[in-house]
């Protein structure tokens, strides 16, 4: 269950609990679906020329696994989502890595205009254990209740 408003204090690290290790199916999959036809998403030997170790991870796909990874924590229970600002992809992901997420609360304000609601920022950063570390960061907010709903939902 996510929290409410009230429970955020900017400077406050959550490290989500979920994890997902990337599989080269599902991974290429995306960039077929998404009409993502860069070769280093589909095909090994393309990305092998290029310089890659293995298909690359397609940076789009990872960035929804990683807010993805964040929601129980964060905006469960919450209401709109805002937007992310501030996009970095890192470095490539391969097949194989395990993913996480943490998220760091960047600030937050009443909103003026729906009373009982707040909006949250936090700064999310994708990673993954061993030597491909930090991969992807990312500023996002929400509309947050400013006090913890019966029931949950938005």
């Amino acid at each position: 269950m996510s929290m409410s408003y009230d429970e955020f204090d900017p400077g406050m690290v959550l490290e989500h609990e979920q994890s997902r290790t990337v599989f080269a199916a599902e991974a290429a999959m995306f960039s077929a679906l998404f009409h993502h036809h860069n070769p280093v998403y589909l095909d090994v030997e393309r990305a092998r020329e290029a310089g890659h170790p293995d298909l690359v991870v397609n940076p789009y796909y990872l960035f929804n696994l990683v807010l993805g990874l964040s929601v129980r924590d964060l905006t469960e229970d919450a209401g709109p989502f805002l937007g992310a600002d501030r996009i970095e992809f890192l470095r490539p992901v391969y097949p194989g890595a395990s993913v996480r997420a943490r998220s760091t609360v960047l600030a937050k304000r009443l909103s003026s205009s729906r009373p009982g609601w707040g909006i949250v920022k936090w700064q999310t950063v994708g990673w993954s254990p061993g030597p491909a570390g930090e991969f992807l960061r990312y500023d996002r907010s929400n509309l947050v209740p400013a006090a913890a709903r019966a029931g949950g939902g938005a």
